[in-house]
C-alpha cells in the first residue's frame, strides 16, 4: 500500500514562554471549567468522537499511524480508534449517574446530619502519552479529564511525529485551545512542563520516567496517576487446550511487535506441555504472518533502531548465555524489523528476563510444580498484569490468591484493558491509580464530602466537660 504523508513530518517544539502562556491560560480556564455543565462537557466528547467517525478522519489516522510504525490499518482501528469510541460511548451513557452526587449513611449518635460526596474537577491537568499506541493512549485519560471539568495539556511523544500531528490538529478541531492544548517537545520540554505546579499529573510509560514524574509532582504535592508496565506473567498449566491458548498467546505477544504494556513478558508452562506449546507457537505465528514475518503487511516495526538494536541485543545474550532459538531470531536494525522468537532454556541470568522486553521475543521457562511458577513471579515487582491459561477452577482460585497484580486475565489476552467498564492499572510498580470508566472520572476528580446540619445541635457536647457529661458520653458510646 503506498501512502500518502498529509501531515508535517517535523513537529513543532514548544518554547519555554509558550509553555508559560498555555499554562496561564488554563490556571484561568479551569476556574470556568469548574462550573462547566454536564451538557457542555459531553459537547465536547462528541465533537470528538464526529471527528473520529469521519472516513477521511480515519484515514488520516491510519496513515499517520502507518508511517510511524509501519503498522497494517486494521490494527490501527482495532488498537485505537474502536477503543477510544468505546470509551466515549461509555461516557455518554453514564456521566450523569457518575456526577450525581450520592447521599452517605449518617449513624444515629449524628441525628440531625447529612451528608453526601460530590465530584468536583481538580483543575489543570497535565497528560504525558506514550509512543506505543500514541492516539489511545493520549485521547482515552483526556477524555475522563474532560468528563470530569478539567483542562487539559497533552504532552504526546515526540517518537510518533505523524500521529502526534494528527492529534494536534483533532484537538484543534474539536476542542477550545485555551482549555486544552496539545505540547511537543523532547526532555527539555518535558520537563519544564513538570516543573509547574499541577492539579493532577496523568502518565503513561515505564516505570524508570515514572519515578521522575513522581519525584517532580512531589515538589508541588501533585497528585499522580501512572500507568506503567513490568514484567507481565503467563501461566500455562497442563489442563488447558494447548492449540488454543498457542493462537491466543501468540497474537497477545505479537500485537503492535509486541511493543504493549500489557503483553505477556514471559511464559510458565507446564514441563509436560512445552515441546507442543512451542510447534504450536510456530504455527500460530506462521498463519498470522506467513513463513517470513518482514514481509507481511500485518507484522509491525519497532519504533526506533535504538529500539530494535536492544531487542537484538536481548536476542544474542539470552543466546550466549545458553538458551535455545526455538523460532526466529533474526532482525534488521535498519528497517527496524525484529522476527517473532521463540526462545527456549532461558534462565533467570539472561538479560531478557531482568527487563521488560516490550517486543516481539517470548521466553518460555518450563515448571513442575506451582510453587516453583511463584518463586519466579514473586522475584520480580508486581506486574500491570497477570495470564493464567488453565480449564481448573482450583487453579484459578490459587493464582487469584497467591499473586498481585495490576488485573488478571484467564484464558485469554490482552482483553483485560478492553472493557471501558472495567479499571485498569498497575499496582507498586506497575502504576499508581485506576484508569476507565467511573475510575477514570476519579482519577480527575476530587471526592468531596459536603456535610450539612439539618436540625439538633451536640452542644450538650461542648465544655466544661462535668461527670454529667462524662456519663452522657458513656451513654453515646453504646450507638456508635
Amino acid at each position: 500500500m503506498e501512502l500518502v504523508d498529509n501531515s508535517s513530518s517535523i513537529l513543532h517544539y514548544a518554547s519555554e514562554a509558550d509553555i508559560d502562556a498555555i499554562y496561564k491560560s488554563h490556571q484561568r480556564e479551569k476556574n470556568t471549567l469548574r462550573s462547566s455543565t454536564i451538557k457542555y462537557r459531553l459537547n465536547l466528547i462528541r465533537s470528538i468522537e464526529v471527528y473520529l467517525r469521519d472516513p477521511k478522519m480515519i484515514k488520516q489516522l491510519t496513515n499517520a499511524v502507518q508511517l510511524d510504525f509501519n503498522k497494517h490499518p486494521s490494527e490501527t482501528e482495532l488498537t485505537e480508534i474502536i477503543p477510544t469510541i468505546s470509551h466515549i460511548k461509555e461516557i455518554k451513557s453514564k456521566l450523569k449517574g457518575w456526577l450525581t452526587p450520592k447521599r452517605n449513611y449518617i449513624p444515629l449518635v449524628h441525628l440531625g446530619l447529612s451528608a453526601q460526596t460530590v465530584y468536583e474537577p481538580k483543575g489543570a491537568t497535565l497528560i504525558i502519552s506514550p509512543w506505543n499506541y500514541p492516539f489511545f493512549l493520549a485521547v482515552y485519560p483526556m477524555l475522563y479529564a474532560i468528563a470530569a471539568g478539567c483542562t487539559v495539556v497533552l504532552k504526546p511523544s515526540e517518537m510518533t511525529k505523524h500521529t502526534s500531528k494528527f492529534l494536534e490538529k483533532m484537538v484543534k478541531a474539536c476542542l477550545p485551545e485555551d482549555q486544552y492544548t496539545v505540547v511537543h517537545g523532547g526532555i527539555p520540554e518535558t520537563t519544564y512542563l513538570l516543573n509547574k505546579k499541577w492539579d493532577h499529573i496523568f502518565f503513561t510509560g515505564s516505570p524508570a520516567v515514572g519515578k521522575i514524574v513522581m519525584q517532580a509532582a512531589s515538589k508541588n504535592l501533585t497528585s499522580v496517576s501512572l500507568e506503567l508496565g513490568g514484567k507481565s506473567p503467563c501461566v500455562v498449566d497442563e489442563t488447558v487446550s494447548i492449540k488454543s491458548t498457542a493462537s491466543k498467546l501468540a497474537w497477545g505477544k505479537l500485537i503492535n511487535a509486541g511493543q504493549t504494556c500489557i503483553a505477556p513478558d514471559y511464559v510458565l508452562v507446564h514441563k509436560s506441555k512445552q515441546a507442543e506449546l512451542v510447534n504450536e507457537l510456530k504455527q500460530s505465528i506462521e498463519k498470522m504472518y506467513g513463513d517470513d514475518p518482514s514481509s507481511s503487511t500485518s507484522f509491525a516495526r519497532i519504533i526506533t533502531k535504538k529500539h530494535a538494536q536492544r531487542q537484538g541485543n536481548l536476542i544474542q545474550d539470552a543466546l550466549e548465555k545458553g538458551a535455545t532459538l526455538a523460532y526466529g531470531g533474526t532482525y534488521d536494525v535498519a528497517s527496524q524489523y525484529v522476527e517473532p522468537t521463540i526462545l527456549t532454556n532461558v534462565t533467570m541470568d539472561m538479560q531478557i528476563m531482568q527487563e521488560e522486553i516490550f517486543g516481539p521475543l517470548l521466553p518460555i521457562l518450563a515448571y513442575e510444580e506451582k510453587q516453583e511458577t511463584l518463586d519466579i513471579i514473586h522475584s520480580f515487582d508486581k506486574p500491570l498484569s497477570f495470564y493464567l491459561c488453565t480449564s481448573s477452577k482450583q487453579t484459578m482460585k490459587y493464582y487469584t490468591e497467591h499473586t498481585s497484580s495490576g488485573g488478571m486475565v484467564i484464558n485469554e489476552f490482552i482483553l483485560g484493558a478492553a472493557i471501558p467498564s472495567v479499571p485498569f492499572g498497575g499496582v507498586n510498580h506497575s502504576g499508581i491509580g485506576k484508569a476507565f470508566g467511573f475510575h477514570g472520572l476519579i482519577e480527575f476528580s476530587n471526592e468531596k464530602p459536603v456535610v450539612k446540619r439539618n436540625f439538633m445541635t451536640i452542644s450538650f457536647a461542648y465544655p466544661p466537660y462535668t461527670d454529667a457529661k462524662a456519663k452522657l458520653m458513656k451513654w453515646i458510646k453504646r450507638f456508635v
